[in-house]
């Protein structure tokens, strides 16, 4: 499952029902990737999940080539989440 969240905030104005249909709460596993602060995003993941994020000043904002050289062209976040995957957990398994 790939949820796209562009707002926080609005995220969370949502009911319930909408916010759990999006985001199971049975779905542990889970990864965020932001090219951006990392900052709020641990709330969306779980305890077990991951962060990818960009914890630099001014360095945040659209994919360009550029933002490969900080981890975030799609082969390297999947290296990423695979090289972490034994440290995610799930009640599944």
């Amino acid at each position: 499952r790939v949820a796209s969240m562009p707002s926080m905030e609005v995220f969370q104005r949502q009911p319930e029902e909408y916010r759990e249909e999006v985001l199971p709460p049975e779905a542990t596993v889970r990864v965020a990737v932001k090219a951006g602060v990392s900052f709020g995003w641990h709330r969306y993941v779980c305890p077990g999940g991951l962060v990818i994020g960009l914890d630099r000043f001014g360095e945040s904002g659209k994919y360009c080539p550029a933002f490969a050289k900080d981890g975030f062209h799609p082969d390297q976040v999947a290296a990423v989440v695979e090289m972490n995957s034994s440290r995610m957990t799930s009640p599944f398994e």
